[in-house]
């Protein structure tokens, strides 16, 4: 093996974070919040949207590090009503955490994750919860084999026991955990610039970021 390559002789099964590596989440969320800033007459532009969500998503995964991220949501809408002085209320809280089954998928990931499932089965780990998690794997055209949500585990990545203990694969997914190669980022969208191992998977070599 080449300095740099992954062996994928062994691999049967390949997992992926979902959200912000094959959705799109930054533009799901703009495409919720515009309308509703704008119906309460507010101007906030699309980089200060996002830099509250991020400051408000940090500081609730700092309190809170064992919530889901899909419960996140509505709390994070409470933290930007009160930072915009928003009308906020409890249906608008929920109607932003149900958006997440409408977020887009980048452009190429429902190909790219064809093309991978035609040799590994594919695997989603993320901290979004179960139902978000099926409602995100149908906007990919269902290509996820199985998932690994962390209201069904009990941790949030990047809590070790999401993998490194091989128990979740075992247990929950029933794949052997040698034949596993766990979290695979970024590479779909970005593999032409990241420096990231090569993977061999006999239809070119692509890049992936294991963390």
């Amino acid at each position: 093996m080449n300095q740099g390559t992954v062996d994928t002789s062994a691999i049967t099964t390949l997992t992926f974070d979902v959200v912000g590596t094959v959705i799109d989440f930054e533009t799901g969320i703009l495409e919720w919040w515009r309308p509703h800033l704008e119906g309460q007459g507010i101007r906030v532009d699309d980089a200060g949207i996002l830099a509250a969500f991020a400051e408000a998503e940090d500081r609730l995964q700092r309190q809170r590090p064992d919530l889901p991220f899909t419960d996140m949501l509505p709390l994070i809408y409470r933290d930007l009503a009160e930072t915009w002085a928003l009308n906020g209320d409890e249906e608008a809280a929920g109607d932003f955490q149900s958006s997440i089954a409408h977020w887009p998928a980048f452009p190429d990931s429902e190909e790219a994750l064809r093309t991978l499932g035609q040799h590994f089965r594919l695997v989603a780990m993320t901290n979004a919860d179960a139902w978000a998690t099926r409602a995100m794997n149908r906007t990919v055209g269902n290509v996820f084999d199985d998932q690994v949500t962390c209201d069904e585990v009990g941790v949030n990545k990047p809590d070790q026991r999401c993998g490194t203990t091989g128990t979740l694969i075992k247990n929950r997914c029933r794949y052997l955990y040698k034949n596993c190669l766990f979290r695979c980022l970024k590479w779909i969208h970005w593999f032409h610039s990241i420096k990231a191992p090569r993977l061999n998977t006999g239809f070119g070599l692509l890049a992936v970021h294991q963390a």
